[in-house]
């Protein structure tokens, strides 16, 4: 709280958010005697409000009124990303489908190519790495896009 000598207080267990004097009254009693107290004036407040008002204190106002609350989409970049996802399985895709030709061909080992019960290990791998490419891109697309 402020007092008439321009001093400013609060918490010294909590980031230092200066309390002016018109709010004063809404700290409770509890938490006033609870704390111990550091005494901040107006003019360091002013020379350093990083330091003694900080995110939180931008925070805090940001929270205050709904029409503060302005944040970037990212689109361009969001989409970018999503791309580059959607790449990255279509070239594992693509990976897949080498796999399938390969133990498809006719001089190539008898594999039961509609099962995935005995499949062999590297298109097990591809699977398992599209699975969680797929999810990755899936949950990304439909919480950015």
């Amino acid at each position: 709280m402020e007092s008439n000598d321009g001093i400013i207080t609060n918490s010294s267990a909590q980031p230092l958010r200066p309390v002016m004097s018109s709010q004063a009254n809404a700290t409770s009693g509890a938490e006033q005697a609870s704390n111990q107290t550091q005494k901040i004036s107006r003019k360091e407040l002013d020379k350093k409000p990083w330091k003694y008002v900080g995110y939180r204190g931008y925070t805090e106002f940001l929270a205050s009124e709904n029409d503060f609350l302005i944040f970037r989409r990212f689109s361009t970049v969001s989409t970018r990303i999503a791309l580059m996802l959607q790449h990255q399985v279509s070239v594992l895709e693509a990976k897949l489908d080498l796999l399938d030709v390969r133990y498809s061909k006719r001089d190539a080992v008898d594999v039961n190519n509609g099962s995935f019960r005995d499949d062999e290990d590297d298109r097990l791998q591809v699977f398992e790495e599209l699975r969680v490419k797929l999810l990755e891109y899936s949950k990304y697309y439909t919480s950015n896009i």
